[in-house]
């Protein structure tokens, strides 16, 4: 009999609270032509493998995220002033909110329900130990000579 176990079934995060690092930022034009940025985040848990989640911030029904995030990293005078930009944040960690949704065409997935700072008395992983989690998951792309260093003579074809 085939051995396995049934928790490996689950592909989305447990609700709750998890460290995120921002890891891409672009803008882009909504299905309905509003202008929206699109984030990737790397988000570490602390008994799984860390995951990349997409989070998408409409204009203008999503500017309460902006805001979030801005609280989040300290930045509220730059969201009120209106030049808060996510992308000037690149490889910046805060908390994010999961939630588990679940959709008949895509299944159980995880969105992002809110963005938080961390409290006084909590710290986030060490960028070292990050940079490390970041090196082990990325896969390997295979180096091959360069174009100079292969002879069209010792090629059989």
């Amino acid at each position: 009999m085939l051995e396995y176990d049934p928790k490996d079934a689950r592909k989305t995060l447990p609700d709750g609270r998890y460290e995120a690092e921002l890891i891409k930022c672009e803008e882009k034009t909504s299905k309905a032509g509003k202008p929206m940025v699109e984030l990737t985040w790397r988000i570490y848990p602390n008994d799984h493998p860390s995951v990349q989640l997409r989070d998408w911030v409409a204009i203008p029904s999503g500017v309460w995220k902006l805001e979030k995030m801005a609280k989040a990293w300290g930045k509220e005078d730059e969201f009120k002033n209106a030049t808060f930009n996510p992308e000037h944040h690149l490889n910046e960690t805060l908390f994010v909110k999961l939630k588990t949704r679940s959709d008949d065409k895509y299944g159980e997935q995880n969105t992002i329900a809110g963005y938080e700072g961390k409290e006084k008395s909590e710290s986030f992983i060490a960028p070292a130990l990050r940079e490390q989690i970041r090196r082990a998951e990325q896969p390997v792309t295979p180096k091959f000579a360069p174009d100079d260093a292969i002879h069209k003579e010792d090629i059989p074809f």
